[in-house]
């Protein structure tokens, strides 16, 4: 008896783990659905630019000035330790370091990713708005902050 209870214990744990990765995996899938592609920040030279490569999704935020890109942030979204993040370094800010923003909201048309104890933001907050539009709330203390509204591109923008 003790054999087949100890037998049980161990597929329950094993189990446990498993649901935790098929969550966070389920969770990636979602991400994927909602930012894979190429946006552009409306009535802006600025652009997000999504690629599955797959374990992750890269990306870039770039400008476009005088027909250039210039990248003004790396980006990725993966898998950790069974939570979803989203990693983020920024040109000329936090000393070059990447900031680990985890997914704590998710549903076919909405991500929010955390970072409380980053200074700003501390909040990222995707919401598609139809096929071709994305809006993303960029919040700090008290939910204040900006908010950026994307166009889908149907071709890759290419500078020049």
């Amino acid at each position: 008896m003790n054999r087949k209870l100890i037998v049980l214990l161990i597929a329950l744990l094993a189990l446990s783990g498993t649901g935790q990765a098929q969550k966070a995996t389920t969770e990636f899938d979602m991400v994927r659905s909602i930012l894979t592609g190429d946006w552009k920040v409306d009535g802006k030279d600025d652009f997000e630019s999504w690629n599955y490569a797959g374990q992750s999704l890269t990306g870039r935020g770039f400008k476009l000035k005088d027909g250039a890109e210039v990248v003004t942030e790396r980006l990725e979204i993966r898998e950790i330790e069974g939570s979803v993040y989203y990693l983020a370094t920024v040109a000329n800010q936090n000393d070059g370091a990447t900031i680990r923003f985890r997914l704590t909201e998710s549903s076919p048309d909405r991500l929010q990713f955390e970072n409380p104890d980053h200074d700003f933001p501390k909040k990222l907050i995707y919401r598609r708005n139809g096929p071709d539009k994305l809006s993303v709330d960029v919040l700090g203390t008290g939910d204040k902050g900006f908010k950026l509204e994307f166009v889908k591109l149907k071709s890759p923008k290419k500078p020049g």
